[in-house]
């Protein structure tokens, strides 16, 4: 409590095995941390929530076992839903 969800979640992602927003892009890390200051934390949470999307659709999609990301993916979501209900 007290941390901004978008520290929270990259915290998340970066403990997981699912790729970071910036990496998904093609962006270096600089580029990544340029866009998020250029943009509102709304638009940052929905680059994130694609990011994730994203992860979800190519395991599904290649056939890998998401299950060692399974806790990341929920804490993940469960983030997300929070900052929607502010």
């Amino acid at each position: 409590m007290g941390l901004p969800p978008l520290i929270v979640l990259h915290h998340i992602f970066v403990r997981s095995p699912i790729s970071l927003p910036h990496e998904l892009h093609g962006w270096q890390e600089a580029e990544y941390v340029r866009w998020v200051e250029e943009h509102t934390e709304e638009e940052a949470l929905t680059l994130i929530y694609g990011a994730l999307s994203h992860w979800e659709k190519i395991t599904e999609s290649e056939g890998i076992d998401p299950s060692p990301a399974l806790e990341y993916v929920a804490l993940a979501r469960a983030v997300l839903s929070n900052t929607r209900d502010i």
